[in-house]
């Protein structure tokens, strides 16, 4: 594999995807994690509360690195939309297996915070990962199944 294709221009081949989603998820960890430690560290705020505040700064890089980088764009106004619709249903769901696995790991393993947070972050890096993926490719192939209409009509 070329490795200039991992860094440049737009693929749909889940070999280039997969080392971008990683690139762009350790730099959205850095931001999850980093508002975790300032939250609990500094400002002791529960590290479950925390966490979560951290899990939404780092949902927020990581849209804008899939809707720019990772994944191919979507086209139109339209299909923007019902994308971040889907990121955002996507997303809630992922939250809830972070939030989940977070509290398990906190509560009933009594294990260091940054653990049940690592444990976490990896369940849902892999969700989001798969599930955005798949969105993605639905609101493209209806976009491209549209066009295939309209040209007929």
């Amino acid at each position: 594999m070329n490795v200039k294709y991992i860094f440049t221009g737009f693929h749909e081949q889940k070999r280039i995807q997969v080392p971008r989603a990683i690139i762009s998820s350790l730099l959205a960890a850095l931001v999850d994690y980093g508002v975790m430690v300032v939250l609990v560290e500094v400002f002791e705020v529960a590290p479950l509360t925390a966490g979560t505040a951290g899990m939404i700064a780092g949902l927020v890089s990581i849209y804008f690195a899939g809707r720019f980088w990772i994944y191919p764009q979507v086209t139109g106004a339209k299909a923007a939309g019902i994308e971040i619709l889907w990121f955002i249903l996507l997303s809630l769901i992922g939250a809830g297996i972070h939030t989940v696995v977070l509290a398990f790991g906190l509560d009933t393993l009594h294990i260091h915070y940054l653990i049940a947070k690592s444990l976490a972050a990896t369940l849902m890096f892999c969700w989001n990962f798969f599930s955005r993926r798949a969105a993605n490719r639905m609101i493209r192939n209806r976009q491209k199944l549209q066009e295939v209409q309209d040209a007929e009509h």
